[in-house]
């Protein structure tokens, strides 16, 4: 763009500026913004929200479904950001936690850059669970004390029936923990295109619990918030090496545009380092107290249980000791009436 033939080059640039014609088109400012983030590249293990959010969530893992050093655990969930290592070093594990992809997908790009998953059904979590149940009268056999489900329920290929297989491999005081962040629940700055996938591909919370109930479980669950505090650069790459699973469907273009979004939009005028809260959903299931009795969904700090259909009725034997005081209760209330209606 021309400069007056008036200016000069000693010119303060704010009076070069005034001089042009009209103002540079906001783009250019964009560009030369956008280019002054030099983001790192990190290796699988170095992809995590931090020390602090991690032995946080291995707390809440333990609070919810309480284990031994001797369990057998299972864990279901990505390799990417596992917790299995984490879990074997802060409780001292005896044994190793058998770790199971949730599923198997094998990922095309369309000419026009969409990335279209294709799944492979019965190889991951659905398959061994399957093999678990067919495998049951080995005499080497032996079922879970827990199974942690993490970030990896909604990509089961049959989670009704996968749920139902994990139910029967485990052990009479097994519990199973799934951990899920819902879509319509997230907290996390992602780009708008990355949170409107989410809630659309979202699976309904209350059909998780429902299926874990159909399953013959009872159910608790909890909502627990762990607050974030990481640098920003990095949580800026964690999106582009696609650190949660709900990224895998996001192409290159779409991330570039998404952390051109974030740099130039929530996460412009902070500092380097940012703090935000992640919101999750603990549902842990395990066998019925009384095999005739129905599965029960219950909040875990409040202890509201909804029945699976229905009400409850409970029935108690009278000991001759308690009927010997309901008695003495009629007999009370009797000579009570008597009184009220010679009053009358």
């Amino acid at each position: 763009m021309a400069v007056s033939e008036r200016s000069s080059l000693n010119e303060p640039v704010w009076g070069r500026y005034r001089r042009m014609s009209k103002p540079p088109p906001y783009s250019v400012i964009s560009e030369a913004y956008r280019h002054e983030y030099n983001i790192p590249v990190y290796e699988p293990e170095e992809l995590t929200f931090g020390e602090e959010y991690d032995k946080t969530i291995c707390d809440l893992i333990f609070r919810h479904v309480e284990f031994m050093i001797d369990d057998k655990i299972a864990y279901i969930g990505n390799r990417k950001g596992s917790y299995a290592p984490i879990l074997e070093k802060q409780f001292d594990l005896i044994h190793p936690i058998v770790e199971v992809s949730p599923v198997v997908v094998h990922i095309e790009e369309t000419p026009r850059e969409a990335l279209i998953p294709i799944e492979i059904p019965w190889v991951g979590a659905d398959g061994y669970f399957q093999e678990m149940v067919e495998n049951a009268g080995n005499p080497n056999h032996k079922n879970y004390d827990r199974i942690i489900v993490k970030d990896g329920i909604e990509q089961l290929d049959d989670p009704q029936r996968t749920l139902n297989n994990m139910m029967a491999s485990l052990e009479t005081n097994g519990k199973i923990l799934i951990i899920y962040r819902s879509g319509k629940l997230n907290t996390l700055p992602f780009f708008s295109t990355a949170v409107e996938r989410f809630v659309n591909e979202d699976k309904p919370f209350i059909d998780i619990m429902k299926q874990l109930q159909i399953a013959g479980a009872d159910v608790e669950w909890e909502l627990e918030t762990v607050t974030i505090h990481m640098d920003k650069l990095k949580w800026l790459a964690m999106m582009k090496q696609r650190f949660t699973p709900q990224l895998n469907r996001i192409n290159d273009s779409e991330i570039l545009d998404g952390v051109r979004e974030l740099t130039e939009g929530i996460l412009k005028y902070e500092g380097d380092h940012v703090e935000f809260v992640d919101r999750l959903l603990f549902i842990s299931g395990s066998h019925k107290i009384m095999p005739s009795s129905l599965p029960k969904i219950n909040r875990v700090r409040t202890n509201q249980g909804l029945g699976m259909s229905g009400e409850l009725k409970f029935k108690m034997a009278i000991t001759p000791e308690v009927e010997s005081i309901l008695e003495q209760r009629r007999n009370r209330l009797k000579r009570e009436r008597e009184k009220l209606n010679i009053g009358r």
